[in-house]
């Protein structure tokens, strides 16, 4: 009779996680996950695949939590100025040692999307999620008539979406908090 797994998966995903979102994909070994996660070689294997599936898992377990984080800012009370505003400051306002960790799904366009199609269509897909959270949001902004009625929101989430990855690159790179200020402050125009 088999043993009963003594861990939570989410507490292995989380620790897994962690350490490909700080140490890149390639830069993270079996044995970094063995000792990471605390689980035994075979077990790890045994439950959550090989090395790339469980850098899938952990990279839409990423893309689940960032979504509630960034919208986590959004009041639907506040205009949508103020709302793209709060979710572009979260960034600005992260400690330097999440900042110089980037965003695991930046990280990852960067590092593994351009040789693995199936990365790439997970990327994809979280990437999908925020468009969709972003142009519901400012759906319901336009409705309230707090962004212009010609406004085209299927582009704008676009947009922000891709401002809000170029944001954290930046902070990566080690942008100042004046030059982060300048990029949210530009962004901004396009909600105006």
């Amino acid at each position: 009779m088999p043993r009963p797994a003594t861990f939570t998966a989410e507490a292995v995903l989380e620790r897994a996680m962690l350490l490909f979102w700080t140490q890149g994909y390639a830069g993270t070994s079996i044995q970094d996950l063995v000792e990471g996660t605390e689980l035994l070689r075979g077990s790890l294997y045994h439950s959550f695949g090989d090395k790339r599936s469980l850098y899938i898992q952990t990279l839409q377990r990423y893309g689940h939590l960032a979504l509630e984080q960034t919208f986590s800012a959004w009041n639907p009370e506040q205009s949508a100025l103020n709302n793209v505003r709060a979710v572009l400051m979260q960034i600005v306002e992260m400690p330097d040692a999440e900042k110089r960790r980037g965003n695991m799904v930046c990280n990852c366009i960067i590092e593994v999307v351009p040789h693995d199609a199936e990365i790439a269509s997970v990327v994809e897909g979280i990437l999908d999620e925020f468009k969709r959270a972003f142009q519901s949001r400012l759906a319901d902004a336009q409705q309230a008539k707090s962004i212009d009625a010609g406004t085209n929101t299927k582009a704008l989430a676009r947009y922000l979406v891709s401002s809000l990855q170029g944001l954290c690159v930046t902070a990566k790179g080690g942008a100042t908090r004046e030059e982060l200020l300048d990029i949210v402050e530009t962004t901004l125009l396009a909600v105006r």
